[in-house]
């Protein structure tokens, strides 16, 4: 008789073990809610730290309700654009993140606990409902490819738009600050240059397409270096991707005035009279064209190479930064030949009016990529 209701609860115990027994850990009641940055925050955050080194050949079910963004060590780790279930080998995470514990936060803008499930599983034959994967979900580019692109393209258009625009109202002025040719000829500096004036409305149309330029320039190497950033504070949706990349214009448009200002100012210490016009407009040339390569480039890559974007850029950046400095060289070499200034004077002049500022931008950028 004992033998035989050992059988008995021998059977009813694998049953239940093949039916029930397939969760190790449960860790959705280790879920936390954060607390929101600051009131006009509308973005909902959750916490989970996962531990990586128990159960190493189990795998991890999450059913997340969407839309959702992930972040695993605070990167953004994947997207999910409605509710999801995803189920990976626990070994497959510990090699895409170092540690033996990794960070997950949860956002979205209508989350609930309720709809969370976060568990480490025995293996995935009663879970036909789970969508298996064996690596990370599109690391950095589900989130960032289609949102990017769009914001991208359309803000092309824009300046391509108010380009012709100007090419139509100022065709000489246009010609004369994008032909290539006039970074040799370097005709402001001499007595006829016609480009004498700052702020006057030609001039300020010109200098604010080009910080459109830099500005969305500036908008893909933040989505791509520091994309939970820009995830935080847009969720790479259309129209806040748009209004930051308007306000990064807008600051180099501020930028681009304090530098004039300074520039006249250094040019007075250094008593160089009409100098700094011709300085700025020469380097404000070398400043269009470059970045309307790297436009184009920058273009080519998030169509057709996405993923090889982030060190397409960081290429680009290093061959930007070489550009100036051979920019401020010409500029050297120019200003020697038609000024009588002595040499020591004009290389003083352009450390402290060029080298100087350009050298903390570059760190800062170079911060910025880390």
């Amino acid at each position: 008789m004992r033998v035989i209701r050992a059988i008995l609860v021998f059977i009813i115990f694998a049953i239940g073990l093949k039916g029930y027994a397939q969760t190790l850990v449960d860790h959705t009641g280790e879920i936390e809610r954060l607390p929101k940055e600051n009131l006009l925050d509308t973005q909902v955050r959750y916490e989970l730290d996962l531990d990586l080194k128990a159960f190493p050949s189990s795998n991890v079910l999450m059913n997340l309700p969407g839309p959702i963004t992930v972040f695993a060590n605070s990167e953004v780790w994947f997207f999910a654009g409605q509710d999801t279930t995803i189920l990976m080998p626990l070994s497959s995470i510990k090699n895409s993140f170092a540690g033996e514990e990794l960070s997950l936060i949860f956002m979205g803008e209508k989350l609930s606990i309720e709809d969370f499930k976060v568990q480490k599983v025995l293996s995935s034959a009663n879970l036909p409902q789970a969508k298996k994967t064996s690596n990370v979900l599109e690391v950095r580019q589900g989130l960032t490819k289609s949102s990017l692109n769009n914001v991208f393209f359309v803000g092309v258009i824009i300046i391509l738009f108010l380009t012709a625009i100007y090419r139509m109202a100022y065709p000489f002025l246009f010609a004369s600050m994008t032909q290539p040719l006039s970074l040799i000829n370097a005709e402001d500096f001499s007595q006829s240059g016609s480009l004498q004036k700052f702020f006057s409305l030609d001039i300020l149309l010109f200098v604010m397409i080009t910080n459109l330029l830099l500005g969305m320039i500036s908008l893909v190497g933040l989505a791509l270096f520091q994309d939970s950033w820009v995830s935080n504070w847009t969720g790479f949706e259309f129209w806040p991707l748009a209004g930051l990349w308007l306000l990064l214009s807008f600051a180099f448009f501020l930028i681009t005035i304090v530098k004039f200002s300074f520039l006249r100012t250094t040019a007075f210490v250094f008593d160089l009279g009409r100098v700094p016009f011709s300085h700025f407009f020469y380097l404000l040339r070398i400043l269009i064209i470059g970045s309307g390569i790297l436009l184009l480039i920058i273009a080519f890559f998030l169509v057709n190479n996405f993923d090889q974007s982030q060190e397409a850029l960081n290429l680009l950046l290093q061959a930007i930064f070489w550009l100036y400095l051979l920019g401020v060289f010409m500029l050297f070499i120019i200003m020697s030949n038609r000024f009588s200034f002595n040499k020591y004077h004009l290389f003083t002049y352009l450390c402290l009016a060029e080298m100087v500022p350009f050298l903390v931008f570059a760190k800062i950028i170079m911060n910025l990529g880390q």
